[in-house]
């Protein structure tokens, strides 16, 4: 080679003809490492087959919404080459712009999972926590079971700010469920001997009281959901009031003048007898232990005060109301009239109506009421509205509606955290006018953290024949002319 060309030249194209041999074989070297860099990156880049096969997608996919009739099991399957991470599995539900995460009900094993239940998996509701002041959505809360009943006299949701736990009774399970305040896990869930009716916590005490449908005894249980105690009362229930300052409850029956009066302390109760049948029942919470009812019939129809053993008609009405509550702060006694759609306002003192509040062009159909705690510092309260699911807010001082709060569905229940500052609504999912779709998801990964994911959709249609929960029972429908 060096005769084809000039010594200059040639010490020109030597060099580069080396640079350029060099340059081949770091690029033969580098392909054969890439190469098996590649190998080792991709070795498994195909995630898990999972499918559902109960409910079978090819199956069945409509079902009413009765927890009798939803698929009582879930059950998916799954397999990969290089096996699965059973810790990995994850279910979760997603109905009415609500999601339900199922993962702690499943059980899974190297190639399946279940939940094995007796009752469906998927009968699940939420409260939503809304912020007293302004009214927005503070987030929701998953609860195993629903509840139904009137959130008026019948309530089924409680809080002990003490102790840090909010109560919920879910009928539909017959249970009674601890949630922590302020995580919004569920604590325990306490097995109750019958389908609870009203429940009422007494903080100072360590204790909740559940009265049941049907049963003349009213059972204690503790924080820490162990049974406390029976308390034997005259009849069933029919609504129920407590004072926490005093740690007693009051308890009201259906055609009967008797009250029971409950020392959350010692579980002993006392009768007094009433001038009249009380239909709602409601305390001032303070140490002057006065105690309000409204019921009686024509000329006698009325609201009545309870102090130092006296009794005392404070006001006539033309009907008995759906609930009664006490403010504190203006006291003041509200009154929700649920057929003419108004909230009455009185003076708990002298008895005289201050106002009439009109809730609303439409039927609203107001059956719950709860005042803001004085810890909140806010002059407020709340009625649940049945016939448009929202939340009006009045002012306790200006006797106005100053807000609404729209609901997602309808509400079964209502409790007031004052040292959040939080008003739950207990809302039942599954109280339906039209047919919605349900989409139940799992998840999945295998040892090289590939996720397989499966769903189906199901197709919820609305209980007509009464296997659901029904709507809450109102007073109105039982009173006396």
């Amino acid at each position: 080679m060096h005769y084809l060309f000039p010594r200059g030249l040639r010490k020109m194209i030597f060099p580069a003809l080396c640079l350029f041999g060099l340059a081949l074989c770091a690029a033969s070297c580098g392909g054969g490492g890439g190469g098996g860099g590649g190998g080792g990156g991709g070795g498994d880049t195909t995630a898990p087959s999972i499918q559902f096969t109960a409910p079978n997608p090819s199956g069945t996919t409509s079902f009413k919404a009765d927890p009798a009739i939803l698929p009582q099991t879930l059950s998916v399957s799954y397999s990969d080459a290089g096996g699965v991470s059973a810790s990995s599995f994850s279910a979760w539900f997603t109905f009415r712009g609500q999601t339900v995460d199922l993962s702690s009900q499943f059980t899974a094993g190297a190639s399946s999972a279940s939940t094995g239940s007796t009752v469906s998996p998927l009968y699940w509701t939420v409260l939503a926590k809304y912020d007293m002041s302004t009214g927005a959505l503070a987030g929701t809360v998953p609860v195993f079971g629903v509840s139904s009943g009137s959130a008026g006299r019948l309530n089924l949701v409680d809080v002990d700010e003490t102790n840090g736990i909010l109560y919920v009774a879910a009928t539909s399970r017959n249970r009674l469920i601890y949630i922590n305040l302020t995580t919004g896990a569920t604590i325990r869930e306490v097995t109750l001997p019958g389908k609870p009716a009203i429940i009422r916590a007494c903080p100072s005490q360590n204790r909740i009281l559940v009265a049941f449908e049907n049963s003349a005894n009213i059972y204690a249980y503790t924080t820490a959901g162990a049974y406390a105690g029976t308390v034997a009362v005259s009849g069933t229930p029919w609504g129920m009031a407590l004072n926490r300052t005093t740690s007693t409850a009051y308890a009201i029956f259906s055609n009967s003048t008797n009250m029971s009066v409950i020392n959350c302390a010692t579980l002993s109760a006392s009768t007094v007898s009433l001038g009249n049948i009380p239909q709602v029942i409601a305390t001032d919470g303070a140490a002057t232990a006065r105690v309000y009812y409204a019921g009686g019939l024509g000329a006698a129809r009325g609201i009545y005060l309870i102090s130092g053993g006296a009794e005392t008609k404070l006001a006539s009405l033309a009907e008995n109301p759906e609930d009664l509550a006490y403010d504190a702060a203006s006291n003041r006694l509200f009154a929700a009239d649920y057929d003419d759609d108004t909230v009455m306002v009185l003076n708990a003192g002298a008895g005289a109506v201050i106002a009439t509040v009109a809730l609303g062009p439409q039927s609203q159909a107001p059956f719950s009421l709860r005042p803001a705690p004085p810890s909140t510092g806010l002059s407020a309260l709340y009625v649940l509205n049945k016939d448009t699911d929202t939340v009006s807010i009045l002012g306790t001082a200006s006797a106005a509606v100053t807000g609404t709060i729209s609901l997602t569905a309808e509400p079964v229940g209502l409790a007031t955290d004052g040292s959040a500052r939080v008003l739950y609504v207990l809302l039942n999912l599954w109280d339906l006018q039209a047919s919605a779709p349900l989409q139940l998801q799992s998840r999945i990964r295998d040892s090289a953290g590939n996720a397989g994911t499966a769903s189906v959709t199901l197709t919820i249609q609305p209980d007509t024949g009464g296997g659901g929960a029904p709507p809450p029972a109102r007073i109105a429908a039982s009173r006396a002319p």
